[in-house]
């Protein structure tokens, strides 16, 4: 069979297998096994990703040397200046690229071939990103070794062709999702209805498993103290809405929103896990980032340039650098690469060692 051949069959077994809904760590592996039929390769990695952020949420490796170096990898692609990141492969026009082609034949120049790749006998790397809808939902890197050739033009086509299916394949594992269903029945909105003088009325199973979490192992009272602080605030600003973010002793971040109702001075707080896009966001807000700062850094953590925020937001470059300045300011940074790494390094690590499992939105549950 000849390569256009394999490359044919190839498609089409990876487009049966990711319409499968199987969990993504076994999608990952077996498309894997499908795509060395096309382009051969021993060693690789496969990573999920939080579209919201493209931030890693898990990871998988074949022959890749000891754990340890996980920690180089990720330090290379949120703290330093390298080719082929995979957050820049996301967004480009054609999601894939090897690493000769990323430096024009001068692999030396890449801290990550120097630092990574070499010391484990690896000379060749090819890395992908798979997107849907403009989405991305996994990372790729396959490698060769000393003495095997590089990855072909012809490699590298076949890989970038297949990324969109491997991105819908991937977005698809999410929805099987890693909980029972009982335990995801428990994620839906919580719902809290208060009188007048604070005294609840109703709180449906949801908002009473919230309000736990949010006390952990102490008081419980203490869980209801943010439920009472929205509803105050919503009460006394005349019946806008009032929202609040917290951190739960567990680690993770949900939103309140209050609402006054006309049926007798009542108040109405929802209670709901952060949404995925949000999650970033939150947890800068506690170095107390601005909202405006908030939308700056969200894009930032999506590899978005100066210009494309001004872009986004409607401002100028030079309010664009004046948030940027306020940013690394209250987060004790230098850049934007030490912002996101931070990010990483606090949200997103812990998760992945913890091993939390990922909804079907692509962020941690």
């Amino acid at each position: 069979m000849g390569t256009a051949e394999r490359g044919l069959a190839a498609r089409r077994e990876l487009d049966w297998l990711c319409a499968q809904g199987i969990g993504w760590a076994e999608l990952a592996d077996q498309a894997s096994a499908v795509i060395t039929r096309v382009v051969p390769y021993e060693r690789f990695c496969f990573h999920r990703v939080d579209p919201g952020t493209l931030l890693l949420t898990g990871s998988m490796a074949r022959n890749l040397g000891p754990p340890s170096g996980y920690r180089q990898v990720i330090q290379n692609e949120y703290e330093q200046d390298d080719v082929n990141k995979w957050s820049s492969l996301a967004i480009a026009a054609v999601p894939v690229a090897s690493i000769v082609a990323a430096t024009a034949g001068r692999r030396e120049r890449s801290a990550r071939f120097q630092d990574i790749l070499r010391p484990l006998g690896l000379s060749w790397e090819l890395r992908a990103a798979f997107v849907s809808d403009r989405r991305c939902w996994g990372y790729a890197g396959i490698y060769r070794s000393d003495g095997e050739c590089d990855f072909a033009p012809e490699e590298t086509a076949f890989l970038a062709s297949v990324s969109g299916m491997l991105g819908a394949g991937f977005r698809r594992a999410l929805l099987v999702g890693e909980l029972p269903a009982a335990e995801r029945a428990q994620d839906g909105p919580g719902l809290v209805l208060l009188d007048a003088r604070d005294e609840p009325l109703q709180v449906n199973l949801s908002a009473a498993r919230l309000i736990e979490e949010m006390a952990g192992d102490g008081d419980p009272e203490m869980g209801w103290v943010p439920v009472y602080a929205v509803a105050t605030r919503t009460r006394f600003a005349g019946g806008l809405e009032a929202h609040s973010r917290v951190r739960t002793p567990g680690g993770r971040w949900l939103t309140l929103h209050g609402t006054l109702l006309r049926n007798g001075g009542q108040t109405a707080v929802i209670i709901q896990p952060a949404r995925p896009d949000e999650v970033a966001p939150l947890l800068l807000a506690s170095y107390g980032l601005t909202r405006r700062e908030c939308d700056v850094t969200g894009l930032l953590l999506r590899g978005r340039s100066t210009a494309e925020i001004c872009l986004a937001l409607g401002i100028s470059p030079h309010t664009v650098q004046d948030h940027l300045k306020a940013i690394f300011e209250k987060t004790r940074v230098r850049s934007r690469r030490e912002l996101v790494s931070r990010v990483f390094l606090e949200d997103h690590l812990p998760r992945i060692a913890a091993g939390e499992a990922v909804g079907a939105d692509g962020a941690f549950v």
